[in-house]
């Protein structure tokens, strides 16, 4: 021994972790005191002898803190231009300032911007908000973690009263995922036509499931139906898992024994829902693998030269877009063999024929029921590519009250399990390796959330019919123009070639 010590390594400070700390500062001569910001009354605040329950009930009642607020919140408004929800058009708006409502519109950026809950401690950040709004007091990560969970419950609770008010049936999507923590994720896709005829697919449940087997999965669907009170299924969409068909029987078995007769439809013979994604991709696989060899030595005959299987389909170009003679969706189709261009909507539209035969058949048949009046009425012009289905059931579903109903379930079916595959992407984003150890319930608190409030910001509003008219009027009036100011211009020039040829 030399007599030399090392010297202890003192314990740096831990952070302030209360939120009422934002409203005190320590004081500089003595750091076991603070006061308060507004009133500059002192309390003692020693890290163990004291607590801050005093300061906390200090803040309730401080009448300067109070009068703080309401000038915050009722001071002049500015005026702004938002666009989004409930102001798609863009309008200015006069808004106050308020601390709650920053502090939420925080909330909602971490969440869609999926950005790590201490990103509110950000030295960049903090900058930028003490400059932009000086008066904003950043709320801790820990903070914005409770304000996520109350957003997430509060967001919630208004779909699940659009679910269960309208009463209409609900068709679901679900699929499993593997995460970095080597933990099992199952997500399940609600879809389903609003009274207004708006499409919804809502993301309902994100959470961990304990294995992939098929009654483990069935017995999350059930939990989650009983979780949001839907009451009425309609259709379940999965892959060509065998043990998705244990699921789907699990769950047509547990909604029979509800009694509730109306629950499915047709004791759920027609209540599993193949992903076509997936048997067409199966489909492709298996061609391949009969032509693998073939495959090979074309790819081997290829090269960064163009292709020569380009000139054994004739193709043409219409407004820019090339496309098939025989294959297109463009308006303003061209011709097929036969000259009429009928050919092309047999194959893009394969109910031509049928729809063109109702469309010319005799209107005076006698009605006997709502279906034979639904199909005898006149039919929408086929070569009609804009017409939304949506909208016309919208428009003319009063006149066929029982197949509106039919056609509110049916048109809310989905195809492919494309929508619930899409929030792994999300899942992957949240879950990443440096943010691996949020909790179960926070990710679904994250993925939900910010599904449900993408869907309220950028989701595709119902054509509207109106809109649609005005539009119309508009580049017609512009056609007018147009054709007026050609007129106007010939008749200037041939006015012009006279007065030269005289």
């Amino acid at each position: 021994m030399e007599g030399t010590q090392k010297a202890k390594r003192k314990r740096p400070a831990m952070k302030k972790r209360s939120v009422t700390w934002n409203h005190f500062t320590l004081l500089e001569d003595n750091p076991n005191k603070c006061k308060c910001n507004y009133c500059g009354r002192q309390y003692q605040c020693h890290s163990r002898r004291d607590g801050i329950t005093n300061m906390r009930n200090h803040i309730l009642a401080c009448l300067a803190y109070k009068t703080f607020r309401e000038q915050q919140e009722g001071s002049q408004q500015n005026l702004t231009t938002e666009g989004g929800e409930g102001n798609a058009s863009n309008m200015v708006l006069a808004k106050g300032w308020s601390q709650d409502a920053c502090r939420r519109a925080v909330t909602k950026m971490i969440i869609m911007g999926e950005l790590p809950l201490s990103f509110v401690d950000n030295k960049g950040f903090m900058h930028f908000c003490s400059v932009a709004i000086p008066q904003f007091v950043m709320p801790s990560w820990r903070t914005i973690g409770r304000d996520v969970m109350d957003l997430f419950l509060e967001e919630k609770t208004m779909l699940k009263s659009l679910i269960c008010n309208n009463k209409q049936r609900v068709s679901l999507t679900t699929d499993l995922w593997t995460s970095v923590q080597n933990m099992s994720y199952m997500v399940i896709t609600a879809h389903f036509i609003d009274s207004d005829w708006c499409l919804n697919i809502r993301i309902i449940s994100f959470s961990v499931i304990e294995d992939h087997r098929g009654k483990t999965i069935g017995k999350k669907i059930v939990a989650c139906l009983q979780d949001w009170g839907i009451e009425r299924l309609f259709a379940i969409t999965v892959d060509n898992a065998n043990t998705n068909d244990v699921a789907v029987n699990y769950v047509t078995m547990q909604l029979l024994a509800w009694r509730n007769d109306d629950a499915i439809v047709l004791a759920g013979q027609y209540m599993h829902v193949r992903c076509c994604a997936h048997i067409l991709n199966l489909i492709v696989v298996s061609g391949l693998n009969e032509l693998h060899a073939s495959v090979a030595a074309i790819r081997n005959a290829v090269n960064s030269t163009p292709s020569m299987c380009s000139e054994s389909v004739p193709s043409s170009s219409y407004g820019g877009t090339s496309y098939s003679p025989y294959f297109t969706t463009e308006v303003g189709l061209p011709k097929g063999p036969s000259g009429d261009g009928d050919d092309i909507f047999r194959v893009s539209r394969p109910f031509f024929g049928y729809a063109q035969k109702v469309f010319v058949q005799n209107e005076g048949k006698r009605v006997v029921s709502e279906v034979e009046r639904y199909l005898s009425d006149p039919v929408e012009d086929p070569s009609n590519l804009k017409l939304n289905v949506l909208l016309w059931w919208k428009v003319n579903g009063s006149k066929y009250p029982i197949l509106e109903k039919i056609a509110r379930d049916v048109l809310a079916v989905p195809v492919s399990t494309m929508a619930s595959e899409s929030a792994f992407s999300t899942g992957r984003r949240v879950i990443d390796e440096y943010r691996s150890s949020l909790t179960s319930c926070m990710v679904e608190a994250l993925i939900c959330t910010e599904n449900w409030l993408q869907a309220k910001l950028f989701a595709n509003s119902v054509y509207n019919l109106q809109e649609d008219i005005k539009e119309q009027i508009f580049h017609m009036k512009l056609q007018e123009e147009f054709v007026r100011s050609q007129a106007s211009t010939v008749e200037t020039v041939s006015a012009d070639m006279g007065v030269m040829d005289i």
